[in-house]
């Protein structure tokens, strides 16, 4: 495998796929919000996809064709008015993010 993809998740389609861990996420239309950006900065290389909700976290999954780091950094740049996510740890992966 190439660098790009050591360590990251196959997608199906042959992609990549990055696990967010989203904690701290108040209420439900503030997570469809958070879905919402992600998928806005995402629509051209990608999909966002739901995995795991529970009370306050949630699991999304982002299947891209573009490198993981760019999609990491892609996360770090998403604008919610009035919310902000922070990252609080990155694995190959997967990215932990709280919800501020």
């Amino acid at each position: 495998m190439g660098s790009q993809t050591t360590g990251a998740a196959l997608a199906s389609d042959g992609g990549e796929e990055l696990e967010v861990l989203l904690s701290g996420v108040k209420t439900f239309a503030q997570l469809r919000q958070i879905k919402a950006a992600l998928q806005d900065q995402f629509k051209a290389a990608g999909t966002v996809e739901e995995r795991k909700l529970s009370r306050n976290e949630m699991c999304l999954a982002v299947k891209t064709k573009k490198p993981i780091e760019e999609v990491k950094r892609g996360i770090a740049s998403v604008k919610i008015e009035g919310t902000r996510l922070m990252i609080l740890e990155t694995m190959p992966s997967a990215v932990r993010v709280e919800v501020k």
